[in-house]
């Protein structure tokens, strides 16, 4: 036991953030294609590309397939407006689908000036999924050119204003676009070549789930209507059969002015959308400018509302009948649902502002020893094992991690007693990608998914010196056409990982995630293949004993 706590310590190391900065607009990117687009509300036929970002999205005629936008011979290239008078970078990932047998170049890029002006690259530099950073250096008035991590640069003209048309007169398709408002340093443009933009889908969808949880309704001058579907206007209401009928003219309801929304007459109001999502609880934060009392803040149905009285107090109002709220007093709910005064008589001591800070510290000195009793016993009888100037070693931090193992997985760590088989080495794309994805992309629960995975277990060793069993990468040798559909293999028992070479760290990690989530028992020698496999995936990986 003692050798066991008394064992040293390894540093965490810190980490450098390898993802590229966040872009300015980014489009085509992740894996849901449904949400590449967006229509307007009034007319369904026009298009836009999602801006993924910042909502600058971009109207667009051409078609998806594939999770890519198709270009084709007889367009002028994929058009970008950008009025920008210092640097910027664009980048994208593009697919030749077409191209004719007497070509040696073909055009990247044309934009107006005084003259059209067309940058030409060697077609044997691009291969399937090519990716392609362009950096404008208007002040020096040149262009970087990196394909797939190899720089050229090119002269230019003065330019105030760019009308560029990406990949004009080719039939080609291009995804992962993005856009900064600034030249990426050499160190950006590494870290772009081998991270992606994978992490910008991630994120989008993890806001979009913050949303529907928490929604921000901000008012604009000369607004007409809310784009957010959960707030209504309207002024009379009329019931007939559980319908609504609300008069489309919003803008006699209400008129917005320096970001404050003013509405008109004593029966108008904004109603929140409830058939959007059946809440149970509600939030609601806003600031509000009273001219006359009394006045309804929020009606729940016919018979209950909220209101503010004549004399200023808030009050709930039921089929008529006002129910003064009670003040805060200094007292607490304790942890077993019982009432505590935080000072002698508190009941009677109603909360305000002159006094307000006296109970912050109350309250809070309460909940830092409201249990110290019980940690008191605890800490007795952990002292009855292990001496306490034993314990006065470690931080609290330490004693956790020797007696219930990291909480969070080590990738340095796991990197430093990692061995890699065939033609597989630190510095392979592939391998390169792989600890990418597993310290940057996977969270903490993918982490352990991945080590129960590839090993049966769901923490690593304390230390270095911990490691029976060193993890081994190795190369999943299948045909070209087939790489990128297989699903990585593990041999739990000896702690190996059959790695296939995919073309992208986007399709690596759908791979290793589609593998850590569905094919992670250890027991299913001849079953490894009735987990339900996508139409698009080879069902020859999974978890071997």
């Amino acid at each position: 036991m003692f050798a066991t706590v008394l064992k040293h310590f390894s540093s965490q190391l810190d980490i450098d953030d390898l993802f590229v900065p966040y872009p300015f607009s980014a489009y085509l990117i992740g894996n849901k294609i449904e949400d590449y687009l967006i229509h307007k509300e009034n007319n369904k036929s026009i298009k836009f590309l999602r801006d993924f970002i910042n909502n600058y999205h971009i109207e667009s005629t051409f078609i998806l397939d594939n999770h890519q936008l198709i270009l084709n011979e007889q367009s002028q290239g994929f058009p970008l407006i950008i009025d920008y008078n210092e640097s910027l970078t664009i980048s994208f990932n593009v697919s030749i689908l077409k191209i004719s047998n007497n070509s040696f170049d073909i055009s990247l890029l044309t934009f107006d000036i005084q003259d059209t002006y067309s940058i030409q690259i060697p077609i044997n530099k691009i291969t399937n999924n090519t990716q392609i950073a362009i950096i404008f250096q208007l002040n020096e008035q040149n262009i970087k050119v990196y394909i797939n991590n190899e720089c050229r640069i090119y002269e230019c003209p003065i330019i105030k204003k760019l009308n560029i048309y990406i990949l004009p007169t080719l039939d080609v398709a291009i995804q992962n676009l993005a856009i900064w408002k600034y030249a990426l340093s050499e160190e950006h443009i590494q870290r772009l070549f081998t991270s992606g933009l994978s992490y910008i889908a991630i994120d989008y969808y993890q806001l979009n789930e913050y949303r529907k949880q928490i929604n921000t309704i901000t008012f604009t001058t000369n607004q007409q209507d809310f784009e957010n579907d959960l707030l209504i206007s309207f002024n009379e209401i009329k019931c007939e059969k559980n319908n609504i009928e609300i008069n489309k003219d919003k803008s006699k309801y209400f008129n917005i002015n320096n970001g404050n929304i003013q509405l008109f007459g004593n029966k108008t109001y904004l109603i929140l959308n409830k058939s959007i999502d059946p809440w149970i609880e509600y939030t609601f934060i806003f600031d509000i400018s009273i001219n006359h009392l009394p006045i309804t803040l929020v009606r729940l149905n016919i018979q209950s509302k909220i209101c503010i009285t004549y004399d200023g107090q808030l009050c709930i109002s039921i089929n008529n009948e006002q129910n003064i709220q009670n003040e805060l007093r200094f007292e607490v709910l304790s942890s077993n649902g019982q009432t505590y005064e935080l000072v002698p008589n508190g009941k009677n001591i109603p909360i305000t502002l002159s006094n307000f800070k006296d109970y912050c510290s109350y309250y809070r000195e309460y909940r830092l020893n409201e249990f110290y009793r019980q940690i008191d016993c605890i800490r007795q009888g952990l002292y009855s094992v292990i001496p306490g100037y034993f314990l006065s070693l470690f931080t609290a931090n330490e004693l956790e991690e020797m007696i219930c193992g990291k909480g969070e997985m080590d990738i340095e760590l796991l990197k430093r007693n990692t061995i890699y088989s065939g033609h597989y080495n630190k510095d392979s794309l592939s391998i390169q990608r792989f600890w990418t994805i597993l310290r940057e992309i996977f969270n903490e629960e993918q982490k352990k998914m991945f080590l129960k995975f590839v090993w049966g277990r769901c923490t690593l060793p304390n230390c270095d010196d911990d490691f029976e069993t060193k993890f081994h990468i190795e190369p999943y040798i299948l045909s070209n056409e087939l790489i990128d559909g297989a699903l990585p293999r593990a041999h739990t028992c000896t702690f190996v990982l059959d790695l296939p070479e995919y073309s992208t760290i986007d399709i690596m990690y759908d791979r290793l995630n589609y593998a850590i989530t569905y094919c992670t028992s250890i027991d299913g020698d001849g079953n490894m293949n009735e987990a339900p496999i996508p139409t698009d995936l080879e069902s020859d990986s999974a978890t071997e004993d």
